[in-house]
């Protein structure tokens, strides 16, 4: 089989400093990068053609962040048979607000990145772009193949999630615990939250989840210490014929 072809990302950014230092990173990590510095330049390239993932300033001239997303998607609904396929798209910004989260998310955006980004943070996105491809596959059926049934798979019959599969965020930053929730219940999950590794490990100890989100520092009990204990805590389960494994991530900030 051939190699894979790199993918190709779209950076809308008017610093010149940081169009080219965050393109020449991920440039390294092999993906081919095409800039914009407005957003009408954005925009006009948007249409010509589909990025892997596009990252777009909230803060741009002539045409701002959300009204590139907010026109995007308009031309994605209009254009012929184009009603079901969508570009995944970031918002970029050097703040982070609760409403301004809120806001790029109704006008279409499927992530929120805050400034300074870094290659690995759009790489993890671009990660969860693929992951949400994989789900909706029509060949991600149960069986041997990549969605099939094994460790991790919601136990729905295609492979994915279940509908309404539940999931706990343990974090104690109000503002990044209510912007992962929004984004879970936006595409379908039941999620939970607790505010420390303490309350987080009680969760994980009164129910299963599907998947796990945990914050590294906090208070109480870190992100090391709740999964360290809710390991031990699934060993003894499983010793007894108990056991519910469960997938999850620990974020540092």
């Amino acid at each position: 089989a051939g190699a894979r072809a790199p993918p190709e990302f779209l950076y809308v950014e008017d610093s010149g400093v940081m169009r080219k230092m965050v393109s020449a990173s991920l440039q390294k990590m092999g993906v081919v990068v095409h800039v914009a510095c407005d957003g009408e330049e954005a925009l006009a390239k948007l249409r010509a053609r589909e990025y892997a993932l596009a990252l777009v300033d909230l803060g741009l001239p002539k045409v701002s962040g959300l009204q590139v997303i907010q026109e995007l998607r308009a031309y994605e609904q209009a254009r012929p048979g184009g009603g079901g396929r969508r570009q995944p798209a970031a918002i970029v910004s050097g703040t982070v607000v609760q409403a301004e989260v809120d806001e790029a998310l109704r006008a279409g955006a499927d992530f929120f990145l805050p400034k300074p980004v870094t290659a690995d943070q759009v790489m993890k996105v671009y990660a969860e772009v693929l992951r949400r491809k994989r789900e909706l596959a029509p060949e991600s059926t149960a069986g041997g193949g990549p969605g099939g049934g094994g460790p991790g798979a919601g136990g729905g019959g295609d492979g994915g999630p279940e509908k309404n599969a539940r999931v706990l965020v343990i974090e104690d930053e109000n503002s990044t615990r209510k912007f992962l929730i929004k984004i879970l219940e936006k595409f379908g999950y039941q999620a939970a939250a607790a505010r420390d590794g303490a309350e987080g490990l009680a969760r994980l100890q009164e129910r299963e989840y599907f998947v796990v989100f945990c914050d590294l520092n906090m208070p109480v009990m870190d992100g090391f210490e709740c999964v360290q204990r809710f390991r031990h805590w699934e060993a003894d389960q499983l010793r007894r014929g108990q056991a519910r494994l469960k997938t999850g991530g620990l974020g540092g900030g």
